[in-house]
């Protein structure tokens, strides 16, 4: 008994009826169809899949939903003062606060946890607290956060200078 090997390539168009080229015959399929899989009747009895028949791409996973961003007063006050600033530091830093703001409802885990042991009092109601490095001197303090009936959503606590975020977790 023979044994069979099999392999994959890309086969050009040929008429798969004919055995006369190359040896090539159908294995059962209609060979009115596009693609398909053929037997090689020669001595070596390999398989050719024909990419004819294959889809031409598969589709996609359907895009996660983003998450809401939603923001402490404190920070809607401090963001109408950079947006109503003419000074180029501000301006820089609002436009990273922005684009933190636009990676996190794609990506809320972006920025870092902070270990619970670190947490301010007044935050320790929170049900989680991350920092996201917004530059060398500038921190995001956020939290995921769900309230019943609603979705989860990105909760922007403050955005603090360096020297302030030390005095906050005690690494002064």
């Amino acid at each position: 008994m023979r044994s069979r090997q099999y392999h994959l390539s890309i086969q050009t168009c040929f008429d798969a009826s004919t055995p006369s080229q190359g040896g090539v015959s159908d294995t059962g399929q209609d060979p009115n169809l596009s693609g398909g899989i053929r037997e090689d009747t020669t001595q070596w009895g390999f398989y050719h899949l024909d990419l004819r028949g294959q889809p031409q791409t598969r589709q996609t996973a359907p895009r996660k939903p983003r998450l809401e961003i939603r923001g402490h007063p404190k920070f809607k006050t401090y963001l109408d003062e950079l947006r109503s600033s003419t000074r180029n530091e501000d301006m820089q830093l609002l436009k990273r606060i922005e684009e933190a703001m636009s990676l996190l409802q794609e990506k809320p885990k972006a920025g870092e946890d902070i270990s619970r042991d670190r947490w301010p009092k007044e935050y320790r109601s929170l049900p989680n607290l991350h920092r996201y490095r917004l530059d060398d001197t500038h921190r995001m303090l956020y939290s995921i956060t769900k309230i019943p009936d609603t979705s989860p959503f990105v909760w922007i606590i403050e955005a603090i200078d360096c020297s302030r975020y030390k005095r906050l977790f005690g690494y002064d």
